[in-house]
């Protein structure tokens, strides 16, 4: 019995072509969100007068000679503050240390937690309180390799 070989003209050109482009659409749909993710937590930052690193207070200026000294507050803190879940998870995802506290000892679930009205800040407690990191796909698949999980 005689085994027929297969050539490059057995497959459809067109079918690749067109998975290639999917592939392409995707990745570059991906590098737009990443961007997206990107553009939303930076304009976060500025707003609220952090600098660019997740883990640095709050940039303070002026003259504090005369005035009382305010909590010194992080990004995550302030996000939960506002009960902003999405910017939590941004927080996290760009590596926000969840345990870091205020100059007051608050931690970023302290604040959340007082101020909840009825379930407002829900989202975010549950964040804070998980002990799961967030991260990227890759990234976590990577770690496990390291891990020998996989």
């Amino acid at each position: 019995m005689e085994e027929k070989g297969h050539t490059i003209s057995d497959f459809n050109l067109d079918e690749l072509e067109v998975g290639k482009q999917r592939s392409l659409e995707k990745m570059q749909w991906r590098n737009e969100k990443r961007e997206e993710k990107r553009y939303i937590l930076q304009t976060f930052l500025e707003s609220h007068k952090f600098g660019k690193d997740v883990n640095e207070p709050r940039i303070r200026k002026g003259c504090f000679l005369f005035s009382k000294p305010k909590e010194v507050l992080y990004p995550l803190h302030k996000a939960a503050e506002l009960g902003d879940a999405e910017i939590v998870r941004l927080l996290l995802a760009a590596g926000a240390d969840r345990e870091q506290r205020t100059s007051k000892g608050r931690t970023a679930e302290m604040i959340a937690l007082e101020e909840d009205l009825l379930g407002s800040h829900k989202e975010v407690l549950m964040l804070l309180a998980s002990q799961i990191k967030v991260m990227p796909l890759r990234e976590a698949i990577k770690l496990m390799e390291e891990q020998k999980c996989l």
